[in-house]
């Protein structure tokens, strides 16, 4: 499920080993839908709380 975009707030947790990575690659919800993006961004831009998993 994509971080984004929900109707409703929703937590938002990251891997935090991704954080690691200067870019890392999301999926959109379809197998189609790829784009890197960095890792800080996707945190900040998915209001992510880093866990460790």
């Amino acid at each position: 499920m994509p971080p984004f975009c929900h109707d409703a707030d929703l937590p938002v947790l990251l891997d935090e080993s991704l954080l690691d990575y200067e870019t890392v690659w999301a999926a959109a919800g379809a197998p189609t839908a790829v784009f890197p993006i960095g890792s800080g961004e996707l945190r900040t831009t998915a209001e992510a709380t880093p866990v460790e998993v």
